[in-house]
């Protein structure tokens, strides 16, 4: 491991095979740049988590990628600018952990097969035809952490929302945003909800809908 790197930047026939968790302790930027040729440039978790500051990818055969029997977990710090990652940039059972101001905006299906979704700063957006196929939960938690969702955008209907600690979900008109479980706080919702029913939780002029039925029993 190493605290010394302040940045990676790949380029041609660049790949990057992490074999230690945190292998960067201090979180390095990552720049995946243009080039001229067509060989894949990869970042391969290995199943191991991992950690990156800003995120810039310039170059449209960049991914990063875990073995479908080796889940890792991802956090991005995204604080210099704003990304918008290219189809399939993630692969495998990857799960993300979205820190850091800037917004990170997925317009296109991943191939991710598995993993969780946490916004804890910023915004995660998920655009027109945005999709994260099989994450079992995702989590907005924190007063500056937004899941933005757009028109015609997919969530896993099978998945469980969790919504605390000032976190939004701010949904498109014309959209619902629909899972197995919504929860806000300590509250499992079912039905269909807008902004006008939960102001602290939901902003945007759609709704969101917890399908999930069946009875609690708490025992104290």
């Amino acid at each position: 491991s190493s605290n010394q790197v302040d940045g990676l930047q790949f380029e041609q026939n660049s790949t990057l095979s992490l074999k230690a968790e945190h292998a960067f302790k201090n979180a390095p930027d990552l720049w995946f740049e243009k080039n001229t040729g067509v060989n894949p440039v990869p970042v391969l978790l290995n199943g191991n988590d991992q950690g990156f500051g800003s995120l810039t990818i310039n170059n449209p055969h960049a991914y990063i990628e875990t073995p479908a029997a080796a889940p890792a977990t991802l956090t991005l710090v995204q604080s210099a600018s704003d990304i918008a990652p290219e189809n399939d940039f993630f692969r495998g059972p990857i799960s993300i952990v979205k820190k850091g101001a800037k917004a990170m905006t997925f317009n296109g299906a991943t191939r991710s097969t598995g993993g969780s979704i946490r916004v804890e700063e910023g915004t995660l957006a998920f655009g027109a035809s945005g999709k994260w196929s099989s994450a079992t939960n995702v989590t907005v938690s924190g007063s500056t952490a937004v899941l933005s969702v757009a028109n015609s955008a997919a969530l896993p209907k099978s998945c469980t929302i969790r919504v605390e600690n000032g976190g939004k979900i701010d949904v498109a008109a014309g959209t619902v945003v629909r899972a197995k479980e919504i929860w806000f706080g300590d509250r499992r919702i079912c039905g269909t909800y807008t902004a006008a029913d939960y102001p602290d939780y939901i902003t945007g002029e759609g709704a969101v809908r917890g399908s999930g039925l069946g009875i609690m029993v708490i025992v104290r």
